[in-house]
């Protein structure tokens, strides 16, 4: 099967992007009246606002919205805007991309609250309008139909069904096995998901965006791009207010513990970590996975993640591999590359390196 996801060139105007997403909305209202609760709850709350979970169990939840066909109006109104905004930049925006360019990127989006799918959709944009080869790959809850909305938006995204299980690492598991087995050309993978929670003791306020937007503004990812072609040892590419240290873990010794038994158990990993992606979101080298993800390493993990969600780290003192993962990506995979953290400073449109920007670190030496 090819993916082919060159830039949309059958949308031409702002007039016909429109009419398209008016009929986009049309379908969202069938399938509200076709009782597909799902998708029910999703456009009958506002956007960006207390994310729901892309499943529900009783009729009695959706009842319990107590929202209008007006209030849903207005919902789908605010998002049509983010989503005309992808639309029409998708078939526009060739404009920022380098022509010798021959990087191909892969986007895995875990999308668990489906409600911020507008939000992930501004990053998809960003990366698409810097990166000429782009696949962009969802997961989604088996149980899930919204599969139907995103096909709507842009046919070329793939979407996967995945078990609820491991949080987002199940889900980027079984993505990373779809490429394999799909032969994807993918040099980096950009990994992220629809985090809600927060951390205010590290001030992490708004921890899914601080992850997510000095790895995809506009400006970095000019920066970056020259990275991938001119650098050699790329390891992963993430935040540095999200960069945690080794000894983060002093305080939750079952961690340090699990992935000193997983190094022993698997010897093709490296020995030792010093600070790991706190979030699990990142750019990764591919590389780097083909490496040290093996086929072995997946099964092990596969067997082990929990039903839904692990146990808080702070409550329960048991071992659980979903908070290993957060570890193991981008502590002992990327122990012996050059891993490259990006801050909160806004970038040069001109793409120079910065040094008060990307802080280059290679943690083995």
């Amino acid at each position: 099967m090819n993916y082919n996801f060159a830039v949309n060139k059958n949308v031409n105007s702002k007039e016909a992007i429109i009419r398209k997403m008016k009929n986009v909305k049309r379908n969202f209202l069938n399938i509200k009246n076709n009782e597909n609760k799902e998708n029910k709850k999703i456009f009958e709350s506002k956007p960006n606002l207390n994310p729901v979970p892309a499943s529900l169990s009783t009729i009695d939840e959706i009842e319990n919205l107590n929202s209008s066909d007006d209030s849903l109006d207005d919902s789908l109104d605010d998002s049509l805007d983010d989503i005309l905004h992808y639309s029409l930049h998708d078939s526009l925006n060739d404009s920022l991309h380098d022509s010798l360019d021959e990087t191909n990127v892969t986007i895995i989006i875990h999308l668990f609250y489906i409600n911020l799918f507008a939000e992930f959709l501004k990053y998809i944009q960003n990366v698409k309008t810097i990166f000429k080869n782009v696949t962009v790959l969802f997961t989604i809850n088996m149980e899930s139909n919204f599969e139907t909305i995103i096909k709507k938006i842009d046919p070329r995204f793939i979407v996967l069904k995945v078990e609820n299980k491991g949080v987002d690492v199940h889900a980027f598991l079984e993505s990373v096995k779809f490429i394999r087995r799909q032969n994807i050309p993918t040099d980096f993978i950009l990994k992220i998901h629809t985090k809600i929670s927060n951390n205010i003791g590290e001030d992490l306020l708004e921890w899914r965006k601080e992850l997510i937007k000095p790895i995809t503004d506009l400006n970095n990812l000019i920066v970056i791009r020259n990275y991938f072609k001119k650098m050699n040892n790329i390891g992963y590419i993430g935040s540095q207010k999200c960069c945690f240290p080794k000894n983060f873990d002093m305080d939750f010794p079952q961690n340090i513990i699990g992935l000193n038994i997983l190094i022993e158990k698997f010897p093709h990993l490296e020995k030792d970590w010093s600070d790991f992606n706190a979030g699990n979101m990142f750019w990764i080298n591919n590389e780097v996975l083909t490496k040290y993800l093996t086929d072995e390493l997946m099964i092990y993990l596969d067997d082990k993640f929990c039903k839904k969600k692990p146990p808080d780290n702070l409550t329960d003192r048991g071992i659980f591999v979903e908070y290993l993962c957060e570890r193991l990506f981008t502590g002992v995979f990327c122990y012996n590359s050059t891993n490259i953290l990006v801050n909160n400073y806004q970038g040069n449109h001109q793409g120079y390196h910065r040094p008060q920007i990307f802080s280059l670190h290679t943690p083995k030496l």
